[in-house]
């Protein structure tokens, strides 16, 4: 009886761990090709990885020297074809602290690459530099591991009106090829940015595998659309080379920053945009919170620049923005005052146009200020009316000439009184 039990329980024991344990189907998963395959899908079983770490130990490596590594000292890429490199065999027993580099066939080369990007952040796969070969060393506990090296942008460099400076950062790391979890290395390696770009730290030492990663501040005074950097790293032959994106920003300037209200003048905003592709649709939307703009769309030139006008509106402060897709918007404030300036042209021009009028004619003393505010009236109605674009005077004005300008359109407008007024009443009648 208890023989029947022991069975039965033997029994049940197998069909639990048949239902749980995955059942292998070669049949139903070929083998893949490398190549062919997404970064994203692949996945590699335990067996998978045994075989590819074999495959690796089988390729000559090359014993590096790492010194300590000092900011103060610029990293030298290792070549491992130089002649005083002596090849070791990858299997031979690694000490403390060992650096090796081994260098990949195609296949095994590209089979470490899709591995090590499933570290990768995803935003930031298509983006990344992964280095050529890998590397054998240790951790501190004198356990061997088999490293590539990566580098990818953090984010696109974004313009810091702080600094006048684009900034960004890179993310450097090694990856762990035939396992997973952080592990601490034996012996550091170092990374460094080569390029158009001030660099902080100049150099970054990795004590630990990835993830996670560590960080390189970049900035860049005026970049293009993108910046071109070579990460190098004193385990690896050569630096990787990597494509920073530039997000481009707008800057807004209206000169002069401050004119007279009422829409009695006009100044000009100038849209000027820094790293935009010229390949792509720059169309800009402009608006503002006060002032009336020429223009509430505006295309880039090929030098990066677009210009519109804004005419005063009441008294006060408008805020000008502009925007574009793919753009850092901005934006730019002017102040619109009383037209103190304006007002007080247009009066002595009107007196002195009314003192013309009448230097010939004798009245009494009412009859004479009667006919002088007449003519200051009619030189506030001609004055008005050109600052609204219509040119009473009978020959052309200069478009810009402040008060000087407003004290003859306003003494012509009291010389000649009613009679520049004529055509306006007649259109009207």
């Amino acid at each position: 009886m208890q023989m029947i039990d022991l069975a039965r329980g033997l029994a049940l024991c197998t069909m639990a761990v048949t239902a749980l344990w995955p059942a292998s189907s070669p049949a139903q998963d070929p083998p893949r090709h490398v190549r062919e395959l997404p970064a994203t899908e692949a996945v590699r079983s335990p067996e998978e990885i045994r075989t590819l770490r074999q495959h690796i130990l089988r390729n000559r490596a090359v014993l590096l020297e790492t010194p300590a590594i000092s900011p103060e000292v610029a990293v030298r890429p290792v070549e491992p074809a130089a002649p005083e490199a002596v090849p070791v065999a990858p299997t031979a027993p690694l000490r403390l602290g060992d650096t090796r580099y081994i260098k990949l066939d195609a296949t095994a080369e590209q089979t470490t690459k899709d591995i090590v990007k499933l570290s990768i952040p995803d935003s930031m796969r298509s983006q990344a530099a992964v280095f050529q070969g890998v590397v054998q060393t240790t951790d501190t506990q004198a356990k061997e591991l088999i490293l590539k090296a990566v580098a990818f942008p953090r984010a696109p460099l974004r313009f810091n009106p702080a600094t006048n400076r684009f900034e960004g950062g890179i993310s450097v790391g090694v990856i762990q090829v035939d396992a997973s979890g952080a592990k601490t290395l034996a012996s550091p390696i170092a990374f460094q940015v080569l390029g158009p770009v001030a660099t902080d730290p100049d150099t970054v030492s990795i004590a630990q595998t990835a993830p996670p990663y560590r960080d390189i501040k970049v900035a860049a005074e005026a970049p293009d659309a993108e910046v071109k950097v070579t990460v190098v790293s004193n385990v690896a032959p050569a630096g990787e080379e990597l494509i920073l994106k530039v997000r481009p920003t707008l800057g807004v300037a209206i000169t002069p920053p401050r004119i007279q209200g009422w829409g009695l003048e006009t100044a000009d905003v100038l849209v000027s945009a820094q790293a935009a592709d010229a390949a792509r649709d720059n169309t800009l939307q402009l608006a503002s919170t006060m002032g009336r703009l020429s223009a509430t769309e505006a295309m880039l030139d090929k030098a990066g620049n677009a210009k519109v006008s804004i005419r005063s509106e009441s008294v006060g402060t408008g805020k000008v923005t502009a925007r574009g897709g793919g753009l850092d918007g901005a934006a730019a404030e002017v102040e619109f005052v009383f037209p103190w300036r304006f007002l007080g042209a247009a009066l002595v021009g009107g007196v002195v146009g009314g003192l013309l009028r009448k230097r010939s004619r004798s009245k009494t003393a009412g009859a004479f200020a009667k006919s002088l505010g007449i003519a200051v009236l009619s030189a506030a109605v001609v004055v008005g009316l050109y600052v609204l674009g219509i040119n009473l005077v009978g020959f052309a004005l200069p478009a810009h000439g402040g008060e000087v300008l407003v004290f003859v359109v306003a003494a012509l407008g009291a010389l000649y009184g009613t009679r520049l007024l004529a055509p306006v009443t007649t259109a009207k009648s």
